[in-house]
């Protein structure tokens, strides 16, 4: 009776140290992979905000180009709008952004970088576009967006172009969220990316909404 007693109890202890040394193991493992998710996490947005702060000055700084204001002025210039749209894709290829154009204080496309594309921007209105609304009330403007004439998911950077004291038109810079891509390459987990409104504008899987996410 002892013996069978004291096999018992051994076994019972022996369970009871397994389940400890498992609860142990398992809460070292889950510790040591929140923390390389975490690493991961602040890697990218280091990086992310790296990269969009560097493309959100350009509208500011290329807005200042007298090229831009002279077809604002005489929007229905051929020679203008021909050397304008030159201008951008040149600017275009160098930032590698992926488009690049000038729309009058109306929205109006006047010129693009893609101007020679199927998908060109050039004749289309923007005006309701809020980073076209933030730019011309004086502001930097930015936003999230699917493109309607590219279907491209893009950010958007604008900035107001003056002309003296006045706004005359807008600059906006579009970048392709493959960048994403580029500077990331090390991807071990789903993950999503959600502007300070809640949109989500870029995620590791297609089948996130600009709202939802199945994970």
């Amino acid at each position: 009776m002892r013996r069978h007693s004291f096999i018992i109890a051994v076994t019972l202890f022996g369970i009871a140290l397994g389940a400890m040394v498992a609860a142990f193991t398992y809460y070292s493992v889950e510790k040591r992979f929140i923390k390389d998710i975490e690493n991961d996490v602040f890697q990218l947005q280091e990086k992310l905000a790296a990269e969009l702060a560097r493309y959100s000055e350009i509208p500011v700084v290329l807005s200042t180009d007298p090229r831009l204001k002279r077809l604002l002025r005489v929007p229905n210039s051929k020679r203008l709008s021909s050397g304008t749209n030159q201008l951008l894709e040149d600017w275009n290829a160098r930032l590698n952004s992926d488009v690049i154009y000038l729309m009058d204080k109306d929205g109006q496309t006047l010129a693009a970088s893609n101007f020679a594309s199927d998908s060109s921007f050039v004749g289309y209105n923007y005006s309701y576009r809020p980073y076209f609304q933030q730019a011309i009330e004086g502001n930097k403007g930015r936003y999230y967006a699917l493109g309607v004439v590219s279907d491209k998911r893009g950010y958007y950077f604008s900035y107001p172009v003056w002309d003296g004291d006045t706004i005359s038109g807008v600059l906006t810079l579009k970048v392709d969220l493959s960048i994403i891509d580029r500077i990331w390459d090390q991807q071990q987990f789903d993950y999503l990316i959600a502007d300070p409104l809640g949109v989500i504008f870029y995620s590791s899987r297609d089948e996130c909404s600009t709202r939802h996410c199945p994970f």
